[in-house]
């Protein structure tokens, strides 16, 4: 991630993600909201199935699938 109100310095994005966490917390416990992070994003599982030789194509298929499984339905259009 890149902070562009400090001037263009590099973030980690975990560190930027929990920022925002903390940043949001008061409006998430009203709401009664708590995100979870996974201990790695999508795409160091990726490198780590393509370094232990998953295809590329497999790999794919996986985030698609996974997509599919964590995100809420959108509705059909008329």
């Amino acid at each position: 991630m890149i902070d562009f109100r400090r001037g263009g310095v590099e973030v980690e994005t975990r560190a930027w993600l929990e920022q925002v966490l903390a940043w949001t917390e008061p409006a998430r416990v009203q709401l009664g909201l708590e995100p979870r992070l996974p201990e790695r994003n999508g795409a160091q599982r990726a490198r780590e199935a393509l370094d232990s030789g998953v295809s590329i194509e497999d790999v794919y298929r996986d985030a698609v699938a996974e997509t599919r499984r964590t995100y809420a339905a959108t509705p059909q259009a008329a």
